[in-house]
């Protein structure tokens, strides 16, 4: 990962950005072909990336504006709703 601005200058905890390697592992399992990541907190970036491919059959690498289909949403909101639980920001009833 590099990082466009120190995540501790923007008050986002390092450690939590780690979480985005399982991006690059899913890639390498070949369970999604690349992604375009964007990290920003109070206007500033922190990170700004593409990782693998948008055409692995053409072998295209993944560029920052690419446009990646999504095919579902469902795990991306429980994943997100599971995340912000543990976290204490929430709680189900």
């Amino acid at each position: 990962m590099t990082f466009l601005s120190p995540p501790s200058d923007v008050g986002t905890d390092e450690s939590k950005l780690v979480l985005l390697r399982k991006i690059e592992t899913d890639i390498e399992k070949e369970m999604s072909d690349g992604s375009a990541v964007l990290v920003a907190r109070g206007g500033r970036i922190v990170m700004h990336e593409a990782i693998g491919h948008s055409d692995e059959g053409n072998g295209r690498k993944a560029k920052i504006d690419d446009v990646m289909p999504i095919m579902s949403l469902t795990e991306q909101q429980t994943a997100s709703a599971l995340l912000v639980h543990d976290q204490g920001q929430v709680a189900f009833c």
